[in-house]
């Protein structure tokens, strides 16, 4: 009987360290798209008031879970100019039962200019692949993210996948 709780634990303990890595790696990818968001960030003019929220969001969909890195860029509440609208560059992995789906992009919904970012509503760059194995996820959120920042600008620059 030992012989399967020694099983257990060790199970318990592969488990538990493959959540550990799953998590650095994603960790890794959002670092990654902060520090390209910072430089970003510093390419505004002082007077400009903008700011930027990093976060990672965790929610559960139809079809699995999702996992969200995104950086948010809007004026500051006490910007002369008001609220401008947002400027979001995100990565996300949807994890299924089966497989998994990675998708990079720019969403801009802007009343106004908010510096070099011109104003207007639309999705300068979307790169989606589905039906990735879970073990193949973070090479392809790597991949699609990379791509992202190898853009000069963002914002503005059309995409051409390269899959």
């Amino acid at each position: 009987m030992e012989h399967d709780d020694d099983n257990h634990r060790n199970s318990e303990q592969i488990e538990i360290a493959s959540v550990l890595a799953f998590l650095e790696e994603f960790n890794a990818c959002h670092d990654e798209l902060n520090r390209f968001t910072a430089e970003i960030l510093m390419e505004f003019e002082p007077d400009e008031e903008v700011e930027g929220l990093s976060q990672i969001l965790l929610t559960r969909q139809s079809v699995g879970f999702e996992l969200l890195s995104s950086y948010r860029f809007h004026r500051s509440e006490d910007a002369p100019q008001g609220d401008a609208g947002v400027a979001d560059i995100y990565a996300a992995l949807v994890i299924g039962p089966e497989l998994c789906a990675v998708e990079a992009g720019v969403e801009v919904a802007l009343d106004q200019d908010l510096g070099t970012i011109p104003a207007g509503t639309r999705t300068p760059y979307h790169w989606k692949r589905e039906g990735i194995p879970f073990d193949e996820a973070f090479t392809a959120l790597r991949e699609l993210t990379r791509a992202l920042m190898d853009l000069k600008d963002p914002f503005t620059t059309p995409p051409t996948p390269h899959n």
